[in-house]
């Protein structure tokens, strides 16, 4: 990751056209996949804090040049979170997950914990998710205050 940093690189901020009201949500995904926050992955309400999400996210690939869940399935998403940020998705958020998302595969337990790696769609997908390098570490020791930014 290190060696990513010393690269000179321009920011230039685009694709304003996806910018939604919160009060006409609907059945809407926002945003890019990789960039999407739990609540919208599990279609449920959302606000601005899906927005901050996304931009911890963004400002992660500008310090690595790697998506922080390079991800295709809204399930291997969830169990991605999980793995990269060592942490649980909130059981409540589980609980309340939209039937249509678990209509595509999404599966948490009766007490809100995703039923991951047991009802993952392949073997596949699971050393995917295993291989995927936790939040603190894809940060340098010397910059750990971007890590308790992000």
């Amino acid at each position: 990751w290190a060696a990513r940093l010393h690269r000179p690189c321009q920011v230039v901020v685009i694709d304003f056209g996806c910018a939604t009201d919160p009060r006409e949500q609907g059945h809407m995904r926002v945003g890019a996949r990789h960039i999407r926050a739990p609540e919208v992955v599990l279609g449920l309400p959302w606000s601005f804090s899906a927005d901050l999400w996304s931009l911890g996210c963004a400002l992660n690939v500008l310090y690595t040049g790697e998506r922080l869940f390079p991800v295709h399935g809204d399930m291997e998403h969830l169990a991605a979170m999980e793995h990269v940020l060592e942490a649980r998705v909130p059981a409540e958020m589980g609980l309340r997950t939209a039937e249509r998302i678990r209509a595509k595969g999404v599966v948490f337990d009766g007490s809100g914990r995703l039923e991951w790696p047991r009802r993952a769609p392949s073997r596949h997908l699971v050393q995917r998710v295993e291989r995927m390098p936790t939040l603190g570490a894809q940060i340098l020791p010397r910059h750990r205050e971007l890590l308790e930014l992000l």
